[in-house]
């Protein structure tokens, strides 16, 4: 391994301090470890460092001689790291160090995540604490726990802990580019009522209707690329065969709150003399449909044939199909509205993302997203007023974290500009419709004002996560000449 970190580009300290991280497991839900090494490594270098009740890390960095009066500024990155690896592969990732390996101009791990997300980012606020050579105001390094499930650290982070001015979010993965903005998001669940015959009436046959070959993607960031939600395009072509008068028995489709459905299945009975005309009636909208997402959805294909499964629900009477139908058809999901402050640039939105039938229930999830509170609770008193008329059960909003509105006059901001005008580098400003470490700390912290930045990463969360070698320099001078602005 000595002999790899040797062809790694300077600064070499940041490469010292990433192979360090990796070779202690931190997978989410287990960075104690990591946390506890991290505190007595700043303790180590004199540095004043803590870990709070949610596991995660503070450690204060003394100014640079002649800078203690200067704006306190944030490093931030998060602990943990998302675990996959290689259908083959022998690693144990509650014992074993990462295996790094370079390939061209990227460092790669050995059939596994590499952890570069965001391992790269807590080295490179690392490397201020070892080397008291650079240039900057106070620090405060914040290291959060369990990022990758859900936020978890930072929503557990105190009010006020953190004293900083400004954030600098190490969490991006792309070079010459500053994200200014989140969404902030729910997830809320909601139940449609069935009434279920008590036997199956005569002359019905039962059909498999199965829509697949949708591309997915995350329910925020790939909202706006028009891909089809499975869940709604199938809800659309059984709307149009309603005439059939079919009763439905089950669906079921999608697989998480935050991914667009890809692939749907609905069993639902038929009256026999009438199979042919159902099964024509869906497979003409979904050739109309298929011309509307002919660009984005080539592979989509709706497949409709007879089963004969004994162990099949019984079918749902008329009102609880036509009710489920409908109101699964009118649900809003995609979006909503754009942001005025950042062209191009999704605002709001809304997803249907999980439906699955249990017994006499069919359950729904769905995610709202947006930057703005206030289009958070018009997203769910929207869904609100729509289980009303319909008479369905929703919860309350769940898994709530806050968004981050884009300040595109902020000090911060045009230091970072400024250092890549100087370096005559390119700087893309952009906010991503997704949430963000950032948000949920800056609501604990309204005055402070925050960007995120980062070397190149590409196929983050599998196997094939890369970094791009010549990126992190790149990535760790602009950071430092930032920070050198600031003070």
């Amino acid at each position: 391994m000595e002999a790899l970190l040797t062809q790694l580009p300077e600064p070499h300290s940041i490469w010292q301090q990433f192979h360090a991280i990796s070779q202690i497991p931190r997978g989410s839900h287990n960075t104690e470890h990591i946390a506890d090494w991290l505190v007595n490594f700043g303790r180590e270098h004199g540095c004043e460092a803590q870990k709070d009740a949610a596991g995660n890390v503070v450690i204060r960095v003394p100014a640079s001689a002649g800078k203690e009066d200067k704006p306190i500024v944030c490093l931030q990155g998060h602990m943990d790291m998302v675990c996959e690896k290689a259908t083959d592969s022998a690693h144990n990732f509650a014992t074993d160090p990462i295996q790094w390996r370079i390939v061209g101009e990227h460092l790669m791990a050995n059939n596994t995540t590499l952890g570069a997300d965001n391992g790269i980012g807590v080295a490179a606020a690392m490397v201020f604490v070892v080397d008291r050579s650079l240039v900057h105001g106070p620090l405060e390094l914040l290291f959060t726990a369990d990022e990758e499930v859900g936020l978890i650290g930072a929503a557990g982070l105190g009010t006020g802990v953190l004293k900083a001015q400004y954030l600098i979010n190490c969490d991006s993965e792309e070079e010459h580019a500053i994200c200014v903005g989140c969404a902030g998001g729910f997830v809320s669940k909601a139940k449609i009522p069935l009434t279920r015959l008590e036997a199956v009436p005569a002359n019905m046959t039962l059909m498999h209707v199965h829509l697949t070959g949708l591309r997915g993607g995350h329910s925020g960031v790939d909202i706006h690329k028009e891909f089809g939600n499975g869940i709604k395009l199938l809800v659309r072509m059984l709307k149009h065969a309603q005439q059939q008068e079919f009763l439905l028995s089950s669906i079921k489709g999608g697989s998480a709150h935050n991914a667009i459905p890809r692939e749907v299945h609905a069993m639902v009975y038929v009256p026999t003399p009438r199979v042919a005309e159902f099964t024509e009636s869906l497979q003409r909208i979904a050739g109309a449909i298929g011309k509307e997402y002919a660009t984005v959805e080539p592979h989509m294909v709706l497949n409709v044939t007879p089963t004969d499964s004994a162990e099949q629900m019984a079918p749902c009477d008329r009102l609880s199909t036509v009710r489920a139908i409908n109101f699964l058809n009118t649900i809003p999901s995609g979006v909503l509205r754009m942001a005025a402050e950042v062209p191009g640039l999704v605002e709001t939105s809304f997803s249907l993302t999980v439906v699955t039938t249990f017994g006499d229930h069919i359950h729904c999830t769905m995610s709202g997203r947006s930057s703005r509170t206030s289009q958070l609770l018009m997203c769910y008193n929207w869904v609100h007023s729509l289980c009303e008329l319909a008479g369905v059960e929703l919860g309350p909003r769940e898994n709530q974290y806050p968004g981050w509105v884009p300040v595109m006059d902020s000090p911060l901001l045009q230091a970072a500009k400024d250092v890549h005008a100087e370096m005559h580098l390119p700087c893309r400003i952009y906010a991503i419709h997704a949430g963000l470490e950032c948000g949920v700390i800056m609501e604990k912290h309204p005055n402070m004002s925050a960007i995120s930045l980062g070397p190149t990463i590409e196929n983050p969360h599998s196997p094939s996560e890369r970094l791009l070698i010549p990126s992190v320099p790149r990535f760790f001078h602009i950071l430092l000449a930032t920070l050198a602005k600031l003070s």
